[in-house]
C-alpha cells in the first residue's frame, strides 16, 4: 500500500515537469508565434519613427516593428512581410506607430529618377560648389535641409532662414577633385514638390545657399525663425 500510494504521488509531479519541459521548447522554437495566431491575432509592421515621402522601401525597412492586432484593427493591404516593399518608393509621409500598407507605396520603374516621382515630386538639378553641396559627404537617399542668406527688397539688409527641409537627394554630386587648386561645379538633383522647387530655384538665383545634411533617424526641427544681424548679436531672437 506505501508503495502504491508513493507511486501515486511521484507520478503526477513526473509528468507535470515533462509537460513544462515540453513547454519551454515548443516556446524557444516559435511557440509564442504559433500561440498568437491560434488567439486569433495577424502579425503586421508599424513606423518606429515618422518617415517622409520617398523613401525607398529598404530605407523604410529599417525602421518597423512587428505587433500582432485583432483581424478587425488590420488595415487593407497592411504589410505583413518586409520582404514587399523591395522595390518600392514611399509615396507620402509615413508617422510613428502607423500601420504600414502596399498603398502607400509605389513600384519604382527602372529608368532611373522618373521612377522615383509621383503626384507633385518633381526632380531638380542644382549646380553649387563642394562646400555648398557637400560634395564627399552627401550619398544618394540622404536628406538634406537648405539654408540660406537673402537681402531685403531695397537692398539694405541681409537675413538669414532655413527655407526647405527633409529634402531627399536622388543623385549626390560626384567627388571632388583632387587637384590643389581646382576649382569645380559640381550639381546634386534633388527629389521635392513643385511648390519646393520653386523656392529652392529663387534662392539659388537670388541669395547665398548651402546643404545642410540631416540625421538618418529621429531627426527633430527647431522652430522656424529668420535672422538679421540684429538677432545674431542678441537683440531679439
Amino acid at each position: 500500500m506505501r508503495t502504491y500510494g508513493i507511486r501515486n504521488l511521484v507520478l503526477p509531479a513526473l509528468l507535470a515537469t515533462v509537460a513544462a519541459a515540453m513547454t519551454l521548447v515548443y516556446v524557444g522554437h516559435g511557440g509564442s508565434k504559433d500561440a498568437a495566431a491560434a488567439a486569433g491575432t495577424t502579425g503586421v509592421y508599424v513606423a518606429t519613427h515618422d518617415i517622409a515621402a520617398g523613401a525607398s522601401g529598404d530605407d523604410v525597412m529599417r525602421a518597423l516593428r512587428l505587433v500582432h492586432m485583432s483581424p478587425d484593427a488590420v488595415v487593407p493591404s497592411a504589410v505583413t512581410r518586409p520582404s514587399e516593399l523591395t522595390g518600392r518608393v514611399l509615396l507620402a509621409p509615413l508617422y510613428q506607430g502607423q500601420q504600414l500598407t502596399l498603398r502607400a507605396f509605389g513600384r519604382v520603374r527602372q529608368q532611373g529618377i522618373a521612377g522615383q516621382l509621383n503626384g507633385r515630386l518633381r526632380a531638380i538639378s542644382v549646380a553649387g560648389d563642394q562646400d555648398q553641396l557637400l560634395a564627399g559627404t552627401l550619398r544618394n537617399g540622404d536628406h538634406v535641409d537648405v539654408v540660406a542668406s537673402l537681402k531685403s527688397n531695397d537692398g539694405q539688409h541681409t537675413y538669414g532662414r532655413t527655407v526647405l527641409r527633409n529634402v531627399a537627394v536622388l543623385q549626390a554630386p560626384s567627388a571632388p577633385s583632387s587637384s590643389p587648386g581646382a576649382s569645380q561645379t559640381l550639381s546634386a538633383t534633388l527629389r521635392l514638390t513643385d511648390a519646393q522647387a520653386q523656392t529652392l530655384f529663387f534662392v539659388t538665383k537670388n541669395g547665398d545657399w548651402s546643404f545642410v545634411l540631416r540625421p538618418v533617424v529621429h531627426g527633430s526641427d527647431s522652430s522656424d525663425f529668420v535672422d538679421s544681424v540684429g538677432t545674431i548679436l542678441g537683440a531679439g531672437r
